[in-house]
């Protein structure tokens, strides 16, 4: 059985299917359902960040606070770069489905992680970290989703305002979920 305290940051990070979010707005991923890679790809001005962008640069921190809780013994992130990562050049639904899929993959570490941390530790500073315990580092990487939650279902209202059709460059394909 979990402690309390472990069980409130594992809950803060997304509670178990079927309930709310603490906020009573979506998930992150749940503000993506149902987004094809041509909406998630769309930039509103060249030098904006789009949907999935967003996506990407939630899954790296999440995989970043992480490496915190594992003492930097996750491996490497699934894609190179750090923080803001380049789109596929020829994007397509199966490439925005497995995007998709990292972030959650992420997220679920990072819950696995959180629900392992002895309860003495969530006041202290990990290992390599410069001034945040461990209790903060889940707070910031909350309010991080968030943030980019609200920024997310933005552009998809933007996105619906432009009607964004697919483009050229989006090939379509048909995934089959197992």
């Amino acid at each position: 059985m979990l402690d309390a305290r472990n069980l409130f940051f594992v809950d803060i990070l997304g509670p178990p299917p079927g309930t709310d979010v603490l906020h009573g707005g979506p998930s992150l991923i749940q503000a993506v359902r149902g987004v094809t890679a041509a909406e998630a790809i769309w930039k509103p001005s060249p030098d904006a960040h789009s949907v999935w962008g967003l996506v990407l640069h939630s899954s790296y921190w999440k995989y970043v606070v992480r490496n915190y809780f594992e003492h930097e013994e996750s491996g490497k992130f699934e894609r190179s770069g750090e923080d803001w990562f380049d789109l596929p050049k020829n994007p397509d639904e199966e490439d925005w489905i497995k995007d998709q899929s990292l972030w959650r993959d992420e997220h679920r570490k990072l819950r696995e992680a959180v629900a392992k941390l002895p309860p003495k530790r969530w006041d202290l500073i990990p290992q390599g970290g410069k001034k945040h315990s461990y209790a903060q580092l889940v707070v910031a990487i909350v309010s991080h989703d968030a943030y980019h939650t609200g920024q997310i279902k933005s552009l998809l209202q933007l996105v619906k305002t432009k009607k964004i059709k697919a483009r050229p460059s989006v090939k379509r394909v048909t995934v089959v979920k197992m």
